[in-house]
């Protein structure tokens, strides 16, 4: 069965004060849980909100120190996250290959595999 991310909503209906706030809120949180890298997936109000339902591998592929294989990329497993959880798992994952390489991190969104794994996407 297909991941079904929970708590989305459209860029249209995302107001710019929502905007406002929650960057206000990302960088409360990336202060208080020590974060090297900014969550910044679109269509996310609330972080503490569900992200999924079920159980998942989260991996994280690389760009400069790239994996050759998924079974090679870092990876966590999850069951039932918030999206706090997916950008926490993310940020590790993320700074254990490439911490070295950039100084601007943002977790910009989870994307599905054939597998019904996650791949966090990043850019800088």
């Amino acid at each position: 069965m297909p991941a079904r991310f929970l708590n989305l909503i459209s860029k249209s209906a995302f107001a710019k004060t929502d905007q406002t706030q929650l960057h206000d809120t990302v960088e409360s949180l990336r202060t208080e849980h020590g974060f090297a890298t900014t969550f910044d997936v679109t269509g996310v109000t609330d972080l503490f909100q569900p992200a999924l339902d079920g159980t998942y591998k989260v991996y994280f592929m690389g760009r400069l120190n790239r994996a050759s294989s998924k079974t090679e990329a870092p990876s966590e497993t999850v069951t039932n996250p918030t999206w706090l959880d997916l950008w926490r798992i993310a940020d590790r994952l993320i700074v254990r290959q490439e911490s070295g390489h950039r100084t601007h991190l943002y977790v910009e969104d989870f994307q599905e595999d054939e597998e019904g794994n996650l791949r966090v996407c990043y850019g800088s």
